[in-house]
């Protein structure tokens, strides 16, 4: 922080003659210039004090003259579209203007260390959107070393000035958001400041930064901080994105592997080749793709039945698709030498589509392996279609009876046994 300057009134010097041993003021060479001055910084001082007798507050707040967009970029937006102005009803246009013209004719000639009255012209000159007047009296500051920091981060970040702050230390937790935001482009965020900037945005405190957000959470699909919110906000903007950001936008909700919705999005954003692309790879990752699964066959003919199981596991594992196994094939290959690779590939597979519905329905099978049953009718519900398998729902029987639920386990085998009448096992679970 630095420290305000003194503007005081010096007492008059005297110094000592060569030629007599008398004592003679040093005069002013314009004593009338000085009255002036002080009088224009007693005007100026009065200035301030007028907005304080209105019971204005007028702070700058850096962040909330900033964009972003879902690139992670920053930048300074001069048409700025300000929902809140500090000046608006408070005071008459007129009026208003006249004084912040006569602090800025005051900083034209003089100078005075006063942080209050920077913070108000500069909020002024930011809502009438004039830049450069505010770049001039910034530089007033800075050419003394009394510009602050957030007004320094501010022109920084807006691109007027260069970063010659390298050797600047931010350390720890910070909670301003425009040193926040000074970080997260040239040093970098802690998990904590990156939530403080989360939480800000789902807040509404500050939309205009929903740009780092979800570029900050694009791959945060879990936890209480995840990307979600931040999708249904960018869902009701889409439209007004920029083209790129648009795609941005629709390759991170592809993720959420909501088929309908990102449909949709891609048929206003990608072209048709990109869209029947991404559903070949959505029908593959499921399991329903007929051109993957007719070359899985293929490759099986003419292998014996014993040894089916271990040569569809591999060539699934080389396509990196291993969730796509049925429950009861999963469940099998659990019980082999192949358990360790498998229980790793299905784990992997999930970190990578979290909301995948196969992934869901191997992990589900996992965990009905475990006998952990809650575990695996919680983890089954989230896989869309797939928990209406035949193969499923006999495992959902199951965990019903284990958890004690004998009611709803006796009506799903009832059901399968209604389907396939001659199978013993469904015979003997339905009690016939």
């Amino acid at each position: 922080m630095f420290k305000k300057k003194s503007f005081l009134n010096w007492d008059e010097i005297y110094i000592t003659s060569n030629s007599e041993n008398t004592l003679a003021p040093f005069q002013s060479l314009d004593t009338g210039f000085e009255k002036k001055t002080l009088r224009e910084k007693t005007d100026l001082l009065e200035l301030k004090s007028y907005w304080k007798e209105k019971s204005i507050s007028i702070k700058f707040e850096p962040e909330k003259y900033l964009r972003t967009n879902l690139h992670g970029e920053i930048f300074f937006e001069p048409e700025l579209d300000l929902k809140f102005s500090y000046f608006q009803n408070k005071n008459s246009e007129k009026e208003t203007a006249f004084r912040i013209n006569k602090i800025q004719n005051f900083y034209d000639k003089n100078f005075i260390d006063d942080i209050e009255i920077l913070e108000i012209i500069s909020v002024y000159l930011l809502e009438e959107k004039k830049i450069a007047d505010l770049v001039s009296i910034c530089n007033k500051f800075l050419n003394k070393n009394s510009l602050p920091l957030k007004f320094q981060f501010f022109l920084i970040l807006a691109g007027v000035y260069k970063n010659n702050l390298q050797n600047i230390i931010l350390s720890g937790d910070e909670k301003i958001v425009i040193n926040i935001l000074y970080k997260y482009n040239y040093l970098e965020l802690n998990q904590n400041e990156k939530n403080l900037l989360y939480d800000i945005v789902i807040t509404g405190k500050y939309p205009n930064l929903l740009g780092v957000v979800f570029y900050l959470f694009k791959n945060e699909f879990k936890g209480i901080r995840n990307i979600f919110p931040i999708l249904q906000l960018l869902s009701n903007e889409s439209t007004n994105l920029a083209k790129e950001e648009k795609r941005a936008f629709v390759q991170v909700y592809q993720n959420t592997n909501q088929y309908l919705k990102t449909f949709f999005l891609m048929k206003n954003f990608f072209s048709r080749i990109e869209i029947e692309t991404w559903i070949k790879k959505i029908n593959i990752m499921n399991g329903k793709d007929k051109k993957f699964n007719l070359s899985i066959n293929e490759k099986l003919s003419g292998i014996s039945e014993k040894d089916k199981l271990i040569k569809k596991y591999q060539f699934l594992k080389e396509a990196h698709n291993l969730a796509i196994l049925t429950p009861f094939e999963i469940i099998l290959l659990l019980s082999s030498n192949k358990s360790f690779e498998l229980i790793e590939g299905l784990n992997k597979f999930y970190e990578s589509y979290p909301y995948s519905y196969s992934g869901n329905r191997a992990i589900a099978v996992l965990h009905f392996h475990n006998e952990e049953y809650k575990k695996f009718l919680l983890q089954i519900s989230k896989s869309g279609n797939f928990k209406f398998q035949m193969e499923v729902l006999y495992l959902k029987a199951i965990a019903y009876r284990e958890i004690g639920m004998s009611e709803e386990s006796k009506k799903i085998f009832q059901a399968l046994k209604n389907k396939f009448p001659n199978s013993e096992i469904l015979i003997k679970e339905s009690g016939i």
